[in-house]
């Protein structure tokens, strides 16, 4: 090819640029053993919505009846809930065979699973997640018919590998983009699989670490194991031994860990260890991660009030208090015997109940931003695109452009080449993380050329001489 036709070719690489922008304004992550929103502290001020109708998803789900229950939880000052995203072994939405493989998930559970994140995140609710209970290996007379079918998976690593492949990592990367999805449990008090059944410790452990890797590899999902044991089994203190520390799960998986620690408290565990109202992670030796106290009955327990109950978590240091159940499963109590308790913390500690304290329409666009280019802190619509340069308020917020200026826009400053590198700028902000994207041709899709920029980072090089398109997207921190 001749100079002319090489310097044409380049024109044609400049000229189809593209770019996109997207938030993540409002994921949950952990600094410092706390948990935080925009480096902000925020504590899990929770409830259990187990399920609605048992095995909700895939087969009984009511999409009316979630909305309702999630709009309780808001009426209430609730942030947060956990979910059984299936129950037991009659669940129809997960396809397991005799042998205990999982081969793949129903559209119906896909769909309904789809409603229930939508609902999430319309109700701002940060949802956890157990994607299994021991529930599905203990045998039930006229139900849970298929219970020694997940016996066979635990008990097989290529079993176990399929759990992983065919239904954690598809339903990770369904949702992973949705912030207020926060954390991922592997099963609902897994140690009862191992202490009821002919599966072993270490099979539940190696399922444990592979999901911890799998959701770690694949998101920004924290991973946690709810224990019904109390801490039993997360520390060397007690009984047992720490099943799910980091030294023990990295013995099964390369890097495999938890995230934060969740320990559920009865009253028939108190003669053994005591209570989280009375005592502190620290007592309980777990105090390297956050730690929550994922299930306690919603009626108060060991002669506290539901209230004290939440008051005395939050006052020993635990990061997270979530009654059983906010609808009413059981005889622990509901929605209003915890209501005044979850009400308490957002009356008087507003800031660590929902930290992003300057977004007053909870929109994800900033009270100071709306204010500046609007004169009011609720008047911009995060959907509408003012200017009409085709980028929406939320955005040119993500961008910190005018909305109200069609010149005013973000984009790719340049793109330039020498000696066969391709080098692209833009103006990067703080709290900001880039991704830069490329393509060899237009019907192909934009492959991940690198992620993780930062401010001050404003420009990328590469030597990839095959891509001749190219996008940044932008995400809020």
């Amino acid at each position: 090819m001749d100079m002319k036709n090489k310097k044409i070719s380049y024109m044609v690489w400049i000229l189809f640029v593209s770019l996109t922008t997207y938030t993540s304004a409002q994921r949950i992550e952990i600094q410092n053993s706390n948990f935080v929103v925009l480096d902000k502290q925020i504590l899990i001020n929770g409830a259990n919505t187990p399920w609605i109708a048992w095995n909700d998803f895939g087969g009984n789900y009511n999409s009316n009846n979630w909305d309702k229950a999630f709009q309780d939880l808001v009426d209430a000052n609730i942030n947060c809930t956990r979910v059984w995203i299936t129950c037991n072994s009659d669940n129809t939405g997960i396809i397991i065979n005799s042998s205990g493989y999982v081969s793949s998930v129903t559209q119906d559970f896909w769909d309904d699973v789809d409603s229930l994140m939508q609902i999430t995140e319309s109700k701002k609710i940060y949802l956890m997640v157990a994607m299994t209970s021991f529930d599905h290996v203990i045998y039930e007379q006229n139900k849970n018919f298929y219970y020694e079918r997940w016996r066979n998976m635990y008990k097989s690593e290529s079993n176990r590998l399929s759990f992983i492949n065919n239904f954690v990592i598809p339903f990770v990367n369904r949702y992973k983009d949705n912030p207020y999805f926060f954390a991922l449990e592997p099963a609902n008090e897994i140690e009862w699989v191992f202490e009821n059944t002919e599966v072993t410790q270490a099979q539940v452990q190696d399922l444990v670490a592979l999901t911890a890797n799998a959701v770690h590899a694949n998101s920004s999902i924290l991973v946690f194991q709810g224990t019904g044991a109390g801490p039993k089994y997360l520390s060397d203190n007690f009984w047992a031994t720490d099943l799910f520390g980091d030294d023990v799960l990295s013995s099964f998986r390369t890097s495999a860990h938890l995230d934060f620690y969740n320990v559920h408290h009865y009253e028939w565990m108190t003669q053994y260890w005591g209570t989280p109202y009375d005592n502190t992670p620290t007592d309980y030796y777990i105090n390297t991660k956050p730690c929550i106290v994922g299930e306690f009955p919603a009626i108060g327990s060991d002669g506290y009030t539901t209230l004290q109950c939440y008051q005395n978590i939050y006052s020993n240091g635990w990061k997270g208090a979530m009654a059983w159940t906010s609808n009413g499963v059981d005889s622990n109590g509901d929605i209003d015997d915890m209501k005044t308790a979850a009400q308490w913390l957002f009356q008087y500690y507003p800031q660590y109940v929902c930290p992003i304290t300057n977004d007053a329409d909870f929109d994800q666009i900033p009270d100071d931003y709306e204010q500046l280019y609007s004169g009011s802190t609720t008047e911009l619509d995060p959907t509408v695109d003012n200017d009409l340069d085709n980028l929406n308020n939320l955005q040119e917020w993500i961008a910190m452009t005018n909305p109200n200026d069609s010149n005013s826009y973000f984009r790719i400053n340049s793109i330039s080449m020498s000696n066969q590198q391709i080098t692209i700028t833009w103006n990067s902000i703080s709290n900001r993380i880039y991704t830069i994207l490329g393509k060899s041709n237009l019907t192909n899709d934009y492959i991940t050329v690198m992620d993780s920029i930062q401010y001050p980072v404003s420009q990328y090089t590469t030597m990839n001489n095959n891509l001749k398109f190219f996008s940044i997207k932008a995400y809020s921190k």
